[in-house]
């Protein structure tokens, strides 16, 4: 369906125009609209033009709102020049699609399962939780089901469920779980075996309470009498589940959002997909949910904020890293992992995604950094280049750290990336593709700023030496050949056509070069040299001017966004054209290949992403060569 009329409806018929195109369209039907976006010919106070047609002034950013509100999606969105030739005039076009006849998204069953909940248990709250943060954390673990939905096993939650009851039953004030809970009445159906858990852990030493209990069960210390008050408790929440959250979590219609199937519980791929990227504002909002049922339950004798206290627990404190630091103690020489430089006996373990955004002690999560790198990275997630550049550094440590902890270290990657260890001769590759997509997508969701090392610029330049060097100190420095193209000018100033010429693809036109490698980290294989043309890229605190030699990385996946990239781009004609651009998004996720010089026309070039593949990220300026 398409409609070039809905800007001339009056605001309040704009409602139940959608709605009855809703009701029109079929499941998964698709919506094509145009609206004209900001018209200095449109009277302000009539809302009309000067032919008296009326324009009500909605954006669309607010259609957008509108439709997406009632069940529809947004495919795609351009801006198209006015078809009749008026310069005055621009057009938005939006394509939609209804995601569902009910007119009720994801999100909606979610909220709609919670508030069917009859009120007389938090076990709902807990398994949204628990699902919300493997969602967010653990989503290696799913199987997507040929039938587009999605299996998670069971353990995994009941897992979760000990980790968010251990502080409740824990705390000396006695905290109702269920309708009519009392310390004399009818307990929850797990809270005994828990609380001989929790009673069990206190008594086997080293660290207190919960961390205590999940180190020990991660290196599979446990004694034989924790060992089976454990799997028992295990099997009982596992039955709670089923019979209760899974069997009665009914949503907008009749039937129960969830299913079970030998082990698995099976999500809507909707919901599993919503819980992926909403995940973290799922998980506050059902724990301030729980602690205002509790607080009902106990009619009033328990606070909210009393329970909240319990649920914002940190199971394993953020200094629990003794197993870790033992380790890399252990190690006669290390280096920092992510400046490559040998570091000596003052050195800090460094969570390479960052405790607070994580909870996350296991030991892939991990490393030996020095002090200065540790303290300027805080809370920040490594670039994307940083993290490919010390690859071999990060799977060489853990390869040493599964020596030392097999059990543990097994447990902790797989349950992470859903390796299986047996027989896998491959597991490196694939724990740091998990990894490094982990990183990535956490950047994304949760708007966490990006950090490289001091000794790398904001274009990867190396800067480990400020001072300029003298003739004999180059003579001196590691230095490894790699292929210069010389045939190929990145164009940092306009583009150039050449006719289509990627240079991992085109290995005979390539000479050679011999660059600084003063840390080891340049790869013949994935690194090579090309010289800029043009004067774009001469601005910010790492200009690149006209002549200057340029070491690149082959681009292997991962995020693009905020770097700076060798492009081929492909225009409307066919033409072929190479530049060096900083790759952004604008608000509305138009790709942009954006100059660094402030003086130069058309700084920001709006790109199609399927005419534009970023083949190499810039890694440093090598200045004038020869």
């Amino acid at each position: 369906m398409c409609s070039a009329v809905l800007m001339h409806l009056p605001k309040e018929q704009l409602f139940d125009a959608s709605f009855t195109i809703r009701r029109i369209l079929r499941d998964k039907g698709r919506f094509l609209m145009s609206v004209p976006l900001a018209d200095e010919t449109i009277d302000s106070c009539s809302n009309r033009d000067s032919s008296g047609r009326l324009f009500n002034g909605i954006t669309p950013e607010n259609f957008q709102l509108m439709f997406e509100r009632i069940g529809f999606s947004l495919i795609s969105r351009w801006e198209n020049k006015d078809t009749l030739g008026r310069e005055h005039r621009r057009w938005a076009v939006m394509l939609f699609k209804l995601e569902s006849d009910s007119g009720s998204r994801p999100i909606d069953t979610i909220e709609s399962v919670l508030n069917k909940d009859r009120k007389v248990a938090t076990y709902k709250l807990a398994l949204f939780r628990a699902l919300a943060e493997l969602a967010m954390t653990n989503y290696s673990l799913a199987i997507w089901r040929r039938d587009g939905n999605v299996s998670l096993p069971i353990e995994n939650i009941a897992e979760k469920w000990i980790e968010y009851y251990w502080p409740i039953f824990e705390s000396e004030k006695f905290i109702p779980q269920i309708q009519a809970e009392s310390e004399k009445g009818r307990p929850v159906a797990f809270r005994e075996l828990l609380s001989k858990l929790i009673e069990a852990s206190k008594l086997t030493g080293g660290l207190s309470g919960f961390a205590s209990f999940a180190i020990n069960s991660r290196n599979r210390e446990l004694t034989k009498e924790v060992s089976l008050i454990y799997r028992r408790l295990l099997s009982k929440i596992k039955t709670t589940l089923v019979d209760g959250p899974i069997k009665h979590a009914g949503g907008i219609g009749e039937d129960s959002v969830f299913d079970y199937d030998n082990g698995y519980i099976v999500i809507p791929h909707g919901i599993w997909m919503e819980l992926s990227l909403m995940g973290h504002w799922i998980q506050d909002a059902t724990i301030l949910r729980w602690g205002e049922l509790t607080a009902k339950i106990s009619k009033g004798c328990i606070k909210p904020s009393e329970v909240i206290d319990c649920l914002l627990t940190v199971p394993i404190p953020e200094r629990e890293i003794y197993s870790a630091k033992s380790f890399y103690d252990g190690l006669k020489q290390k280096e920092c992992v992510w400046s490559g430089r040998s570091i000596s006996k003052e050195y800090e373990v460094d969570h390479a995604i960052p405790f607070s955004l994580w909870k996350n002690n296991d030991l892939w999560n991990l490393f030996p950094t020095s002090s200065t790198e540790n303290r300027n990275k805080k809370d920040k997630l490594p670039e994307n280049f940083v993290i490919k550049r010390s690859k071999g550094t990060i799977v060489e440590y853990w390869k040493l750290m599964r020596e030392r902890y097999p059990v543990r270290f097994e447990y902790e990657a797989g349950k992470f990336s859903g390796i299986s260890f047996r027989n896998n001769k491959n597991w490196e590759n694939i724990l740091f593709a998990n990894f490094a997509e982990a990183i990535e997508i956490t950047a994304i969701q949760r708007g966490v700023e990006r950090w490289q090392p001091a000794s790398f610029s904001a274009n990867g330049a190396d800067r480990t030496n400020s001072r300029k060097q003298t003739d004999a100190e180059c003579d001196d420095m590691p230095k490894i050949t790699i292929r210069f193209f010389p045939s190929l000018d990145v164009a940092c100033g306009f583009f150039r056509h050449e006719g289509s010429f990627l240079p991992h693809e085109n290995a005979d036109f390539a000479e050679s070069i011999d660059v600084d490698n003063p840390h080891g980290n340049i790869d013949p294989s994935r690194h090579f040299a090309v010289k800029a043309s043009g004067n774009s890229m001469d601005g910010g605190n790492a200009p690149i001017k006209n002549g200057d030699m340029l070491l690149l990385e082959k681009n292997e996946g991962g995020s693009v966004s905020n770097q700076i990239f060798a492009v081929e781009y492909r225009d409307e004609f066919g033409g072929t054209s190479y530049v060096l651009k900083r790759v952004e998004k604008d608000t509305f996720g138009q790709y942009c290949l954006v100059s660094l010089n402030k003086d130069y026309k058309d700084r920001a070039i709006p790109v199609n992403p399927e005419n534009m593949f970023p083949f190499a990220r810039l890694i440093k300026n090598l200045g004038k060569q020869g």
